[in-house]
This record gives structure tokens, sequence and C-alpha cells, in this order.
């Protein structure tokens, strides 16, 4: 249970993250407009999905839901979820 109230704390720690990263590559843009950090962000963000998910399913397999093993819908269809939201995007063009 102390591991789990750590990853726990370190989700809620690191959630604003992105949102801070944004704004400092925004501003870095702005003042050294001829800094490209785009290879070192793709990677940063690629590793900080993977952790994420990691961190998520670990904690959500600790606590039960009907119709998922942790973080993972059992009854999810990409198919359909592609369908439906082609649909959504016809229907705005």
């Amino acid at each position: 249970k102390a591991f789990l109230r750590i990853v726990q704390d370190q989700l809620v720690k690191h959630h604003p993250g992105t949102r801070l990263l944004a704004e400092g590559y925004r501003d870095v843009r702005r003042l050294y407009p001829e800094i490209h950090l785009d290879d070192f962000l793709h990677d940063h963000f690629i590793t900080r999905i993977a952790t994420r998910i990691l961190m998520d399913n670990y904690v959500e397999m600790r606590v039960p839901k009907d119709g998922f093993v942790g973080v993972v819908c059992q009854d999810m269809r990409p198919l359909k979820i592609v369908q439906e939201i082609a649909g959504e995007l016809r229907s705005l063009t």
C-alpha cells in the first residue's frame, strides 16, 4: 500500500508538467527561435506517456472495476471507435 500511495502522489505531482513544459517551450521559441527542441520533446513525451500509462495501470489494477483490467477496457473495439469518430468528422465537413 505504501508503494501505491507513492505512485498516486507522483501522478498528482507531475500532472501539470505537460502544461508547464509547453509554456516553457513557447517562451524558448519566442526568445531563441534558432533553437529546435522537437526531437528532444518527442522523446520526452513518448517516455512520459508510457510512464503515465504504466503508473495509471498500476493504480487501477488495485481498484477493480467491471469491464476493465487496469486501464484496459475489455469490450473496447478500436474499429468501432474510429468509425464513430469518422462519422462525426464527416458531419463537420
